[in-house]
């Protein structure tokens, strides 16, 4: 692990990123509708769009893992593999704390209106008891406790991500082949047992048989897969493809990422009713992995297409469309819910979500660009 790995993006994935995290966003805006009207919700099965993210993050996490080894080891910063692994995850939660931050207060602010909307009789140390359960979601341990309040319930996927990585980093490590070429097949298999056997691919904080909640579980899974991919990937890259082998890759991969598509939007329950077939959605961990193989492995014809700023930036902004659609949607139910039709408040919940996810990456943006003048400032105030 002494090379120096180079970063580099991937506008295809950037892309079908941005997508994703629409979907989720649609199907976290499935409450603004209405049973009695009966309304056709958009991509009500939309829940399981979070194992595309998965599955990606896998797949860059052994390279990444070098890089910073790489990164570190010529600065001998660490002694220890547990303090290279604390400062991984902190590197990787650094990148986004600045929207992080102002998701929590967004959040906060979001909660509170609701709170004292839908609590005439309001009493703070009733409310200052309630939001101190909120604990776990802001550190971003929501994942590994049942008993909490989510005031931003969108953040468990970094939750269960983080912990995942922090429990795996010192195997990949120490032991990076043993890791890609044995442990991720069975645990992935494992994992997917597991999931299988309470027919549910969906859920978070559910119990599992092994005592780890379902979203930890969901975790451990799609970035082990996504492992399994970027090992895969490096054998094919071996391999000289032709222009038609090429173009049959792209037609599987866009055609996995259609059938992910279709699924999540055409919950199944709906034409078979009762009979509602649970093993259709696992199908999707396999069109995804089929997905990201080809994407993020090179095999397509069209990724060229995606190597451009707008890629990128559409990358960046499912971040931040990711973080704060949540506390988007809550002012929507206070504000706009009453007299509105749901397309009227899914509309007006996507609007604000992108709107504040401009502005949100904007302040992000500034305060970067100023972030030595405001170190002084900083240091004034509080170091003497």
């Amino acid at each position: 692990m002494g090379q120096k790995i180079k970063k580099v993006r991937n506008g295809q994935l950037d892309f079908f990123k941005f997508v994703f995290a629409i979907v989720i966003l649609l199907f976290h805006g499935r409450i603004l509708g209405d049973a009695a009207s009966v309304d056709k919700l958009l991509f009500e099965n939309g829940a399981i769009a979070v194992e595309f993210f998965f599955i990606v993050s896998g797949f860059f996490f052994v390279p990444s893992v070098e890089r910073f080894f790489s990164k570190n080891s010529e600065l001998k910063k660490y002694n220890s593999v547990f303090k290279e692994d604390v400062g991984y995850i902190g590197s990787r939660i650094k990148g986004l704390i600045g929207l992080y931050v102002i998701s929590v207060i967004l959040s906060f602010a979001a909660y509170t209106m609701e709170y004292v909307h839908t609590n005439l009789d309001f009493s703070f140390t009733d409310y200052a008891f309630t939001m101190s359960k909120s604990i776990w979601n802001i550190l971003l341990l929501q994942s590994s406790a049942t008993t909490q309040l989510n005031i931003n319930g969108a953040t468990w996927y970094l939750s269960a991500m983080f912990i995942a990585m922090f429990v795996m980093y010192p195997i990949v490590r120490l032991k990076k082949d043993l890791f890609t070429r044995y442990i991720c097949p069975v645990g992935a298999i494992l994992f997917f047992g597991i999931l299988a056997s309470q027919k549910s691919l969906t859920g978070v904080y559910d119990w599992t048989p092994i005592h780890i909640t379902r979203g930890l579980i969901r975790a451990f899974m799609g970035i082990m897969i996504g492992c399994i991919i970027y090992e895969f990937t490096n054998y094919l890259k071996k391999i000289d493809f032709t222009v038609f082998s090429k173009i049959l890759f792209t037609l599987l991969g866009y055609g996995a990422l259609f059938y992910s598509l279709v699924v999540m939007q055409f919950y199944t329950k709906v034409y078979i009713g009762k009979g509602y077939d649970w093993k259709v959605n696992f199908t999707i961990v396999f069109a995804f992995a089929v997905a990201v193989l080809v994407l993020a492995g090179g095999l397509d014809i069209t990724h060229k297409l995606y190597n451009n700023r707008v890629s990128a930036f559409l990358g960046k902004f499912s971040t931040a469309i990711y973080l704060l659609h949540m506390p988007c949607r809550r002012i929507v139910m206070v504000y706009f819910y009453d007299g509105y039709t749901y397309h009227e408040r899914l509309l007006i919940m996507l609007i604000l979500s992108i709107a504040v996810s401009l502005i949100s990456m904007f302040i992000v943006f500034i305060i970067k660009k100023n972030s030595e003048k405001l170190k002084s400032i900083f240091k004034k105030v509080f170091v003497k």
